[in-house]
């Protein structure tokens, strides 16, 4: 049996490392991804005070030493782009060389060109819009780039900031779109199971919770499918998004069901339901504002994975409330 490859994900937003950004890597590598790919120059933000950007610089380090976190760079190096001191030297690096950055050059080009010959004529313009001849052509060189590189690297999906999402989602929108609801997936279900921001998780955390990845990886292509018609309808990636988070509550409620049910089996068959929902309340507080819980409860269409997954967000839930008792967190 063939050995499965990596799933990479190419970081795509602000080189400026915030809490922000890290909390987005952090969930990638918890429930996606093996590596996310950041470029070399990436750096803790100077707009932020000096003992937040220490912490960042030290968690970044422990996650690239762990393999967690990769580096793109062009060689030789350009001069005006320094790498970094938190970077460690064991960094699994992905090298473009002079040769190919001219051949992704090249590809832009000619994108560009073609991309303009068919707005003249109206191709892919809906009707009545405007273009101003400049903002449109920026926005795909950067998005053209942006795929480029993915390709080179091998990356599957883009981790990307909601800007960065819009901008890329015209007019590559049926390329990109797919790829930007991972992040909102797993961020909904965390919020519904009341676990907080993961930056207080080490390296040895992330590492313990690999054997549930398939099963997160699992549910989140789920919901993706059961959205993808949107993404390729959808004139607004807002309105996507939203679609994806409401897919996702649903998913989340149906997949409890079971474990619910089989908590309440002790109880008379008459009050097991009930009794599944005062659970519910009392371990997974949010689950209480869906108003279609209570029909979901007596079934679980997603059998073993459905039970997995509540298996690791308890796990989960126990290991950020652990770390955040023992060292706080980037938050306080």
């Amino acid at each position: 049996m063939s050995r499965r490859l990596p799933l990479l994900m190419l970081y795509d937003d602000r080189s400026d490392i915030t809490p922000i950004q890290l909390e987005k890597i952090l969930q990638a590598v918890v429930w996606l991804a093996d590596g996310v790919i950041l470029p070399a120059y990436a750096q803790p933000s100077p707009l932020i005070d000096s003992d937040r950007r220490r912490l960042i610089s030290m968690r970044l380090g422990e996650l690239a030493e762990a393999g967690y976190i990769h580096q793109w760079r062009i060689e030789p190096d350009l001069p005006q782009v320094s790498t970094p001191s938190w970077w460690p030297a064991t960094t699994k690096a992905h090298c473009i060389d002079s040769n190919t950055y001219t051949h992704l050059q090249r590809g832009i080009v000619t994108g560009v060109s073609l991309y303009h010959d068919d707005m003249l004529r109206g191709i892919g313009r809906p009707p009545k819009a405007l273009v101003s001849g400049i903002s449109e052509f920026v926005s795909l060189r950067d998005s053209l780039w942006t795929i480029g590189l993915a390709r080179f690297l091998g990356a599957d999906y883009l981790l990307s900031s909601d800007s960065r999402s819009l901008a890329l989602s015209s007019p590559l929108r049926r390329l990109a779109a797919l790829g930007s609801v991972t992040g909102p997936i797993s961020k909904t279900i965390m919020e519904l199971h009341d676990i907080g921001p993961l930056d207080s998780l080490s390296t040895r955390d992330i590492t313990s919770l690999r054997r549930f990845k398939p099963t997160a990886r699992a549910v989140i292509a789920d919901i993706v499918r059961d959205v993808e018609r949107d993404a390729l309808a959808a004139s607004e990636r807002q309105r996507y998004v939203e679609t994806a988070r409401e897919s996702t509550k649903r998913y989340y409620a149906e997949l409890l069901g079971k474990a619910l049910q089989s908590s309440s089996r002790s109880s008379a068959k008459n009050n097991a339901v009930g009794l599944g929902l005062s659970l519910a309340g009392t371990i997974f507080p949010p689950l209480n504002t869906l108003s279609y819980a209570q029909a979901l409860m007596s079934w679980d269409p997603h059998g073993r994975s459905g039970r997995r997954l509540v298996v690791f967000l308890t796990k989960l839930k126990k290991r950020v409330a652990k770390r955040d008792e023992k060292s706080g967190s980037l938050r306080s």
